[in-house]
Protein backbone atom coordinates (compact mmCIF):
# COMPACT_ATOMS: atom_id res chain seq x y z
CA UNK A 1 0.00 0.00 0.00
CA UNK A 2 1.39 3.29 -1.13
CA UNK A 3 0.20 6.91 -0.48
CA UNK A 4 1.51 9.40 -2.70
CA UNK A 5 3.45 11.46 -0.41
CA UNK A 6 2.64 15.10 -2.43
CA UNK A 7 -0.52 14.33 -2.07
CA UNK A 8 -1.71 13.45 1.78
CA UNK A 9 -3.38 16.48 1.99
CA UNK A 10 -5.94 15.08 -0.38
CA UNK A 11 -5.95 11.36 -0.03
CA UNK A 12 -8.05 10.80 3.41
CA UNK A 13 -9.18 6.91 3.14
CA UNK A 14 -8.03 3.90 1.58
CA UNK A 15 -9.39 0.59 1.73
CA UNK A 16 -9.88 -3.19 0.43
CA UNK A 17 -13.23 -4.88 1.02
CA UNK A 18 -13.70 -8.72 1.46
CA UNK A 19 -17.00 -9.15 -0.25
CA UNK A 20 -19.76 -11.15 0.48
CA UNK A 21 -19.29 -14.79 -0.43
CA UNK A 22 -22.41 -15.19 -2.25
CA UNK A 23 -21.46 -11.61 -4.37
CA UNK A 24 -22.26 -12.47 -8.12
CA UNK A 25 -20.70 -10.08 -10.58
CA UNK A 26 -20.29 -10.01 -14.76
CA UNK A 27 -16.34 -10.41 -14.73
CA UNK A 28 -16.59 -8.56 -18.17
CA UNK A 29 -18.23 -5.57 -16.71
CA UNK A 30 -17.32 -4.94 -12.73
CA UNK A 31 -18.57 -1.55 -11.43
CA UNK A 32 -16.14 0.72 -11.90
CA UNK A 33 -17.14 4.76 -11.28
CA UNK A 34 -17.79 7.07 -8.35
CA UNK A 35 -18.93 5.60 -5.18
CA UNK A 36 -22.03 7.00 -4.86
CA UNK A 37 -23.16 6.11 -8.55
CA UNK A 38 -22.04 2.66 -8.04
CA UNK A 39 -23.56 1.86 -4.64
CA UNK A 40 -26.29 -0.34 -4.87
CA UNK A 41 -24.08 -2.55 -7.68
CA UNK A 42 -21.34 -2.93 -4.90
CA UNK A 43 -23.00 -3.04 -1.63
CA UNK A 44 -22.47 -6.93 -1.04
CA UNK A 45 -18.76 -6.02 -1.22
CA UNK A 46 -19.25 -3.12 1.84
CA UNK A 47 -19.01 -6.13 3.67
CA UNK A 48 -15.35 -6.33 6.09
CA UNK A 49 -12.62 -4.14 5.52
CA UNK A 50 -9.49 -5.98 4.89
CA UNK A 51 -7.25 -3.45 4.35
CA UNK A 52 -7.77 0.02 5.62
CA UNK A 53 -5.53 3.23 5.39
CA UNK A 54 -6.74 6.66 6.85
CA UNK A 55 -4.85 9.57 7.43
CA UNK A 56 -2.22 9.64 10.08
CA UNK A 57 -0.95 6.36 8.30
CA UNK A 58 2.27 5.28 7.06
CA UNK A 59 3.47 6.24 3.85
CA UNK A 60 4.14 2.51 2.59
CA UNK A 61 2.34 0.24 4.38
CA UNK A 62 3.83 -3.90 3.40
CA UNK A 63 3.01 -7.31 4.67
CA UNK A 64 5.12 -9.92 5.45
CA UNK A 65 5.62 -12.44 2.25
CA UNK A 66 4.50 -15.35 4.94
CA UNK A 67 1.11 -13.66 5.08
CA UNK A 68 -1.91 -12.28 2.72
CA UNK A 69 -5.66 -13.01 1.75
CA UNK A 70 -6.73 -16.03 0.54
CA UNK A 71 -9.06 -15.87 -3.18
CA UNK A 72 -10.43 -18.07 -5.31
CA UNK A 73 -10.69 -21.71 -4.92
CA UNK A 74 -12.42 -23.42 -1.75
CA UNK A 75 -12.24 -20.23 -0.16
CA UNK A 76 -15.79 -17.76 0.52
CA UNK A 77 -14.16 -14.68 -0.95
CA UNK A 78 -14.01 -14.53 -4.64
CA UNK A 79 -13.75 -10.84 -5.12
CA UNK A 80 -12.61 -7.38 -3.15
CA UNK A 81 -12.99 -4.12 -3.60
CA UNK A 82 -11.12 -1.25 -4.00
CA UNK A 83 -12.39 2.44 -2.52
CA UNK A 84 -10.38 5.49 -2.60
CA UNK A 85 -11.22 8.47 -1.02
CA UNK A 86 -9.94 11.68 -1.57
CA UNK A 87 -10.85 14.86 0.56
CA UNK A 88 -10.35 18.06 -1.66
CA UNK A 89 -12.24 21.05 0.95
CA UNK A 90 -10.30 24.22 -1.05
CA UNK A 91 -11.36 22.76 -4.06
CA UNK A 92 -7.84 22.01 -5.76
CA UNK A 93 -7.35 21.29 -9.89
CA UNK A 94 -4.64 20.04 -11.49
CA UNK A 95 -3.56 17.35 -9.16
CA UNK A 96 -2.75 13.93 -10.06
CA UNK A 97 -2.55 11.13 -7.55
CA UNK A 98 -0.65 7.52 -7.79
CA UNK A 99 -1.70 5.93 -4.48
CA UNK A 100 -2.98 3.04 -4.33
CA UNK A 101 -1.92 -1.06 -3.55
CA UNK A 102 -0.26 -3.37 -4.52
CA UNK A 103 -0.74 -6.97 -5.22
CA UNK A 104 1.29 -10.00 -6.04
CA UNK A 105 -0.73 -13.46 -6.90
CA UNK A 106 0.70 -16.44 -6.25
CA UNK A 107 -0.30 -20.53 -6.64
CA UNK A 108 0.81 -20.99 -3.20
CA UNK A 109 -1.47 -20.85 -0.17
CA UNK A 110 0.61 -18.48 2.55
CA UNK A 111 2.07 -19.82 5.86
CA UNK A 112 -0.44 -17.17 8.00
CA UNK A 113 -3.88 -15.11 6.83
CA UNK A 114 -3.69 -11.23 7.29
CA UNK A 115 -6.66 -9.58 9.02
CA UNK A 116 -7.04 -5.71 10.25
CA UNK A 117 -8.93 -5.45 13.87
CA UNK A 118 -10.67 -2.65 14.34
CA UNK A 119 -12.78 -1.00 17.54
CA UNK A 120 -14.40 1.65 18.43
CA UNK A 121 -17.92 2.78 20.08
CA UNK A 122 -19.54 1.48 17.24
CA UNK A 123 -17.97 -0.84 14.22
CA UNK A 124 -20.32 -1.56 10.79
CA UNK A 125 -18.92 -2.49 7.21
CA UNK A 126 -19.60 1.34 6.82
CA UNK A 127 -18.26 3.31 9.85
CA UNK A 128 -16.00 3.00 12.49
CA UNK A 129 -17.41 5.64 15.42
CA UNK A 130 -14.86 7.47 17.35
CA UNK A 131 -16.04 10.05 19.59
CA UNK A 132 -14.60 13.88 18.46
CA UNK A 133 -12.47 16.00 20.05
CA UNK A 134 -10.64 13.95 22.18
CA UNK A 135 -7.31 14.18 23.24
CA UNK A 136 -7.23 10.17 23.18
CA UNK A 137 -9.36 7.54 22.98
CA UNK A 138 -9.02 4.02 25.09
CA UNK A 139 -11.15 0.96 24.11
CA UNK A 140 -10.55 -1.96 26.67
CA UNK A 141 -11.58 -4.81 24.39
CA UNK A 142 -9.53 -7.88 24.34
CA UNK A 143 -9.34 -11.78 24.00
CA UNK A 144 -6.72 -12.75 26.89
CA UNK A 145 -3.79 -14.93 25.96
CA UNK A 146 -4.95 -17.52 28.02
CA UNK A 147 -8.79 -18.19 26.28
CA UNK A 148 -6.75 -20.21 23.71
CA UNK A 149 -3.28 -20.57 25.42
CA UNK A 150 -2.01 -24.78 25.08
CA UNK A 151 -4.92 -25.94 22.17
CA UNK A 152 -2.21 -25.24 19.54
CA UNK A 153 -5.08 -24.34 17.21
CA UNK A 154 -6.17 -22.11 14.95
CA UNK A 155 -9.48 -20.43 15.97
CA UNK A 156 -11.40 -18.85 12.98
CA UNK A 157 -14.48 -16.40 14.35
CA UNK A 158 -16.81 -16.25 11.17
CA UNK A 159 -19.27 -13.47 10.66
CA UNK A 160 -22.26 -15.05 10.45
CA UNK A 161 -24.37 -11.91 9.84
CA UNK A 162 -23.11 -9.86 7.00
CA UNK A 163 -21.74 -7.84 9.18
CA UNK A 164 -25.03 -6.62 11.14
CA UNK A 165 -24.28 -8.11 14.06
CA UNK A 166 -26.16 -6.78 17.45
CA UNK A 167 -24.57 -3.94 19.42
CA UNK A 168 -24.91 -5.36 22.95
CA UNK A 169 -25.17 -1.68 24.30
CA UNK A 170 -27.79 -1.27 22.36
CA UNK A 171 -31.03 0.57 24.40
CA UNK A 172 -33.74 -2.03 24.63
CA UNK A 173 -31.47 -4.25 23.44
CA UNK A 174 -34.43 -7.39 24.19
CA UNK A 175 -36.69 -5.50 22.41
CA UNK A 176 -35.34 -5.18 19.12
CA UNK A 177 -34.42 -9.13 19.02
CA UNK A 178 -37.48 -10.87 17.53
CA UNK A 179 -37.09 -7.80 13.91
CA UNK A 180 -32.94 -8.51 14.12
CA UNK A 181 -33.85 -12.32 13.91
CA UNK A 182 -36.26 -12.05 11.35
CA UNK A 183 -33.31 -10.55 9.04
CA UNK A 184 -30.73 -13.12 10.81
CA UNK A 185 -32.71 -16.52 11.05
CA UNK A 186 -29.99 -19.74 12.12
CA UNK A 187 -30.72 -21.17 8.68
CA UNK A 188 -28.65 -18.36 7.20
CA UNK A 189 -26.48 -18.65 9.27
CA UNK A 190 -26.26 -22.29 9.10
CA UNK A 191 -25.47 -22.04 5.29
CA UNK A 192 -22.60 -19.48 5.68
CA UNK A 193 -21.46 -22.39 8.38
CA UNK A 194 -21.46 -24.84 6.00
CA UNK A 195 -19.40 -23.04 3.54
CA UNK A 196 -17.06 -21.92 5.79
CA UNK A 197 -16.69 -26.19 6.85
CA UNK A 198 -16.40 -27.27 3.37
CA UNK A 199 -13.42 -24.88 2.51
CA UNK A 200 -11.71 -25.73 5.73
CA UNK A 201 -11.79 -29.23 5.86
CA UNK A 202 -9.25 -30.44 3.51
CA UNK A 203 -6.69 -27.94 4.95
CA UNK A 204 -6.63 -29.25 8.76
CA UNK A 205 -6.82 -32.57 10.08
CA UNK A 206 -8.70 -32.01 13.30
CA UNK A 207 -11.79 -29.55 12.95
CA UNK A 208 -13.63 -28.50 16.21
CA UNK A 209 -16.59 -25.90 17.13
CA UNK A 210 -17.35 -23.65 19.53
CA UNK A 211 -21.03 -21.74 20.05
CA UNK A 212 -22.42 -19.52 22.26
CA UNK A 213 -26.44 -18.69 22.76
CA UNK A 214 -27.56 -18.47 18.67
CA UNK A 215 -24.38 -20.18 18.14
CA UNK A 216 -24.90 -23.03 19.80
CA UNK A 217 -27.70 -23.85 17.44
CA UNK A 218 -25.29 -23.03 14.41
CA UNK A 219 -22.82 -25.90 15.98
CA UNK A 220 -25.80 -28.57 16.70
CA UNK A 221 -26.39 -28.39 13.17
CA UNK A 222 -22.68 -28.98 12.21
CA UNK A 223 -22.47 -31.84 13.97
CA UNK A 224 -26.07 -33.26 12.57
CA UNK A 225 -25.26 -32.39 8.97
CA UNK A 226 -25.58 -35.69 7.10
CA UNK A 227 -22.34 -35.03 4.64
CA UNK A 228 -19.94 -32.23 7.25
CA UNK A 229 -20.52 -33.35 10.48
CA UNK A 230 -17.60 -36.31 9.50
CA UNK A 231 -15.34 -33.39 9.21
CA UNK A 232 -16.38 -32.04 12.79
CA UNK A 233 -13.98 -34.29 15.88
CA UNK A 234 -16.36 -32.19 18.33
CA UNK A 235 -17.94 -29.25 20.13
CA UNK A 236 -18.50 -27.10 22.49
CA UNK A 237 -22.28 -25.33 23.44
CA UNK A 238 -22.58 -22.82 26.14
CA UNK A 239 -26.00 -21.19 27.03
CA UNK A 240 -27.05 -22.93 23.61
CA UNK A 241 -30.72 -21.24 22.32
CA UNK A 242 -33.06 -22.65 19.54
CA UNK A 243 -32.46 -26.38 20.35
CA UNK A 244 -35.21 -28.76 19.36
CA UNK A 245 -35.75 -32.33 20.82
CA UNK A 246 -35.37 -34.10 17.48
CA UNK A 247 -31.70 -32.92 16.97
CA UNK A 248 -30.36 -35.05 19.95
CA UNK A 249 -30.63 -38.69 18.43
CA UNK A 250 -28.60 -36.80 15.20
CA UNK A 251 -25.62 -35.87 17.20
CA UNK A 252 -22.68 -38.46 16.39
CA UNK A 253 -19.60 -36.49 17.77
CA UNK A 254 -18.50 -35.70 21.33
CA UNK A 255 -20.05 -32.38 22.81
CA UNK A 256 -19.81 -30.26 25.88
CA UNK A 257 -22.64 -28.85 27.37
CA UNK A 258 -21.98 -25.61 29.85
CA UNK A 259 -24.90 -24.51 31.25
CA UNK A 260 -26.31 -21.90 33.35
CA UNK A 261 -28.13 -22.34 36.22
CA UNK A 262 -30.84 -20.15 35.34
CA UNK A 263 -31.39 -20.54 31.87
CA UNK A 264 -34.86 -19.34 29.82
CA UNK A 265 -33.09 -20.15 26.42
CA UNK A 266 -32.23 -23.83 27.36
CA UNK A 267 -35.15 -25.01 29.06
CA UNK A 268 -35.43 -27.67 31.63
CA UNK A 269 -37.30 -29.77 29.09
CA UNK A 270 -34.86 -29.39 26.32
CA UNK A 271 -31.67 -30.21 28.50
CA UNK A 272 -33.38 -33.01 29.73
CA UNK A 273 -34.21 -34.63 26.69
CA UNK A 274 -30.58 -33.84 25.08
CA UNK A 275 -28.73 -35.29 28.19
CA UNK A 276 -30.83 -38.57 28.41
CA UNK A 277 -30.00 -39.11 25.13
CA UNK A 278 -26.57 -38.42 24.89
CA UNK A 279 -26.00 -39.94 28.13
CA UNK A 280 -27.54 -43.07 25.96
CA UNK A 281 -24.92 -42.80 23.38
CA UNK A 282 -21.99 -41.73 25.62
CA UNK A 283 -21.33 -38.86 23.04
CA UNK A 284 -22.55 -35.71 25.53
CA UNK A 285 -21.00 -34.02 28.91
CA UNK A 286 -22.74 -31.92 31.04
CA UNK A 287 -21.51 -28.84 33.38
CA UNK A 288 -23.56 -26.84 35.74
CA UNK A 289 -22.24 -23.34 36.08
CA UNK A 290 -24.02 -22.57 39.68
CA UNK A 291 -25.13 -18.96 40.14
CA UNK A 292 -25.23 -18.23 36.06
CA UNK A 293 -27.97 -16.94 33.68
CA UNK A 294 -28.04 -17.31 30.10
CA UNK A 295 -25.34 -15.48 28.35
CA UNK A 296 -22.68 -15.94 31.45
CA UNK A 297 -20.11 -17.00 29.65
CA UNK A 298 -19.60 -14.27 26.64
CA UNK A 299 -21.73 -11.35 28.32
CA UNK A 300 -20.60 -11.83 32.11
CA UNK A 301 -21.79 -9.31 34.46
CA UNK A 302 -18.43 -8.64 36.51
CA UNK A 303 -19.36 -9.98 39.62
CA UNK A 304 -16.63 -12.29 41.67
CA UNK A 305 -18.79 -15.60 41.42
CA UNK A 306 -19.91 -15.28 37.88
CA UNK A 307 -16.38 -14.30 36.65
CA UNK A 308 -14.99 -17.46 38.88
CA UNK A 309 -17.76 -19.16 36.63
CA UNK A 310 -16.78 -17.84 33.18
CA UNK A 311 -13.11 -18.75 33.56
CA UNK A 312 -13.79 -22.53 34.57
CA UNK A 313 -15.45 -22.58 31.35
CA UNK A 314 -12.84 -21.68 29.11
CA UNK A 315 -10.77 -24.08 30.70
CA UNK A 316 -13.61 -26.55 30.90
CA UNK A 317 -13.98 -26.09 27.28
CA UNK A 318 -9.87 -26.29 26.70
CA UNK A 319 -9.76 -29.05 28.76
CA UNK A 320 -12.68 -30.64 26.56
CA UNK A 321 -11.36 -29.81 23.28
CA UNK A 322 -7.81 -30.93 24.05
CA UNK A 323 -9.26 -34.58 25.28
CA UNK A 324 -10.85 -34.83 21.38
CA UNK A 325 -8.70 -33.03 19.52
Amino acid sequence: MIIDSANQDLVHHLLIYECDPTAQFDDNNLPDDLCNEIYLQTAPCAYNGAIIWDVGGNDIVAFPEEAGYPIGGDFLIKYYMVQIHYNNPNQLSNRTDSSGIRFYIGKELRQHDLGYLTLGTTSTPHALAIPPKMERFIIDSYCPATATMGTKATVLVPDLFNGDSMNPNEPNLFDKLPAWLQKHPPTDACTVADKIISSIKRHYDSIQVVGFCYGGKIVIHLITHPELSSSVKAAVVAHPSFLVKEEANQIKHPILFQCAETDERFIPDIREHFEKELTRTGLGKFIDYPGTIHGFVVRPDGTPQVEKQKNKAITDAIEYLNKNF
